[in-house]
């Protein structure tokens, strides 16, 4: 009896001890759907990148996990802002920045104007940089160093663009002389960068030049990984390819005594963890294991499965804020059988969106009807939400010439002289259980009005390749939004209806193109606003998307941290999490 005391006295002890150590445990593990494949904020595009990459690279300006205002990083203040009456940028904007004496690269060295002119260059550099994201900043034309005061600088634009601030302010900087130790961008002015001629004409005769981009774009990628030098509150560990990253916490890190709350200036857990995660009930094993602290965009039944467990409810805290992202099914237009606005529509008609909420989402989520998320200002309530109506679709699909002439039950037309089947190739990815469910309602409808959907699951890397080439009919995705004013040239601008560019259903034309600009010169909040309204309308009538929903995240946060939820983006920031004791 007196061995049994013992035992039972040393188990209890030893989960005690567990329990303990897992509260004093001061890191930090965070499920990633995906494993990014480059950390470099030029060149990265994934969702998990960006969140990473912000522990490590810091900007002038960053929005604020709660206000979602732009707030003071690498700057000492937001930027004054002037305008220019005449010269050569008359009508455009002069934005003056003071950086933070503070301000230190992990090698010591002071963050500097040169950094940014740097930065600048590297993202204007055509091997680099993402072609519609230089043509977008074409409006920064000069960087002037203040003679009196080496840590102010201002940046001339040639025209006034409400998005300016944001744009430059939240460009993540890098310290020039790691990353050009040779000192070959150096060479020539930022002007030689923002004038495409000159720029082309100088690569051609300097090899340096595009030497230099193919190196850049490798800086950051797990094949050739070296330590990202940088002034983020972390630095990285260890990096297991597919399986998992290690940010530790920085010694002597130059803003730990920065007065603040806001998120970027905070570095509490010793070590973030980011564990590589794709399949949602592989997460929810390790949940329970106590092997991961937080994770979002679960699964809608997984959440509410795991809410509903007694060992969740005691561990975690469970999170909904709205997410600043939408779901669509885009159509390429490019495709005969779907250049036709009426047949676009009369698909649209055949998907019930209230009940795709219900099944696919649980209700975590609300209907938007345009390109803006419904909970901006400016988002065109007038917009009538397409229900499901199979009168309505086959009405608009015999009006574009849809008739099902053999009477096999699929409608058909002659398109170039061959009689062709209305059979659409539905494209997602498979590890996305929404996706598949979307599909399948799709399917199951269409089939009722003659029209054949196949659904196409492929793995993510070949549905992104596809969609690039415009190798589709119809795809599913979202796309996340930044905090701020929406700029909707990157999706809806001819300029991107280009390889590798985002406008992939390939809307647009020259007058949709001149709004898009407009709305991003429009600095009378009232006009602007009427602007966004009517390219909503514009996108709404020519349906080149079926939008869907606007979902709110679900996210589980360990009890053992304090933490808040946010509306921006991953919806916590795990570099804030304090034990709480």
């Amino acid at each position: 009896m007196k061995i049994k005391q013992l035992l039972f006295f040393l188990l209890l002890l030893s989960a005690c001890s567990i329990d303990q150590q897992e509260t004093l445990d001061n890191n930090v593990n965070i499920r990633l759907k995906r494993a990014p494949d480059i950390l470099n904020p030029i060149r990265s595009t994934a969702i998990s990148s960006k969140q990473i990459e912000w522990q490590l690279f810091m900007p002038l300006l960053q929005f604020d996990a709660t206000t979602q205002e732009l707030y003071p990083v690498l700057a000492a203040q937001k930027p004054v802002i002037e305008a220019i009456n005449e010269g050569v940028y008359a009508g455009g904007r002069k934005y003056t920045f003071d950086l933070r004496e503070q301000a230190y690269w992990d090698d010591g060295q002071p963050v500097n104007v040169q950094d940014v002119i740097f930065t600048l260059k590297a993202f204007l550099h055509p091997e680099i940089g993402a072609a519609g994201l230089r043509a977008f900043l074409g409006f920064i034309k000069e960087v002037e160093i203040d003679v009196t005061n080496p840590k102010r600088f201002s940046v001339y634009t040639d025209r006034a663009m409400n998005l300016a601030e944001a744009v430059i302010g939240t460009m993540a900087i890098y310290p020039h002389r790691q990353y050009d130790p040779e000192g070959v961008l150096s060479k020539y002015s930022l002007s030689h960068f923002t004038n495409k001629d000159s720029l082309n004409a100088i690569m051609l005769r300097d090899s340096a030049l595009p030497a230099f981009g193919k190196l850049f774009i490798q800086i950051g990628s797990v094949s050739t990984f070296q330590q990202v030098q940088a002034c983020g509150p972390y630095q990285i560990e260890d990096w297991i390819q597919g399986e998992r990253i290690i940010l530790k916490k920085k010694e002597n890190w130059w803003a730990a005594d920065i007065d603040s709350r806001h998120q970027s200036f905070q570095n509490a857990p010793d070590r973030l963890i980011y564990h590589f995660i794709q399949d949602d009930a592989t997460l929810s094993t390790m949940l329970k294991d106590r092997k991961i602290d937080v994770a979002s965009a679960i699964d809608p039944d997984v959440f509410d499965e795991l809410k509903n467990n007694a060992f969740i409810q005691n561990t975690f805290n469970a999170f909904t804020p709205p997410s600043p992202s939408y779901y669509f099914i885009a159509f390429n237009t490019k495709k005969e059988k779907l250049s036709n606005p009426e047949t676009r529509k009369a698909i649209n008609h055949l998907i019930d969106v209230d009940e795709l909420i219900r099944i696919a989402m649980n209700g975590y989520a609300i209907r938007s009807n345009g390109p803006i998320l419904p909970t901006k200002s400016y988002y065109n309530k007038s917009l009538e939400a397409v229900e499901l109506d199979h009168e309505k679709a086959q009405a608009l699909l015999l009006q574009a010439g849809w008739a099902d002439s053999d009477q096999n039950g699929i409608l058909d037309k002659l398109i170039d002289g061959q009689k062709t089947d209305c059979s659409i190739d539905f494209k997602y990815s498979a590890s996305d259980p929404i996706a598949e469910k979307v599909g399948i309602l799709l399917k199951n409808n269409a089939q009722k009005s003659g029209v054949l959907v196949k659904l196409n699951p492929l793995e993510n890397r070949k549905l992104i390749e596809d969609t690039r080439r415009r190798d589709f009919d119809l795809y599913f995705s979202r796309w996340s939004q930044m905090p701020g004013l929406d700029d909707l040239r990157n999706i809806w601008h001819t300029d991107s209806d280009r390889p590798r560019g985002l406008n992939k259903a390939g809307f647009g034309n020259a007058q949709t193109d001149a709004l898009i600009e407009l709305i991003n010169e429009e600095l009378n909040v009232s006009r602007r606003d009427s602007m966004y309204k009517a390219i909503q309308q514009q996108i709404y009538d020519a349906h080149p998307y079926i939008f869907l929903f606007a979902p709110t995240d679900r996210i589980l946060v360990h009890k053992r941290f304090k933490t808040e939820s946010s509306t921006v983006r991953p919806g916590y920031f795990e570099n804030t999490f304090e034990l709480i004791n």
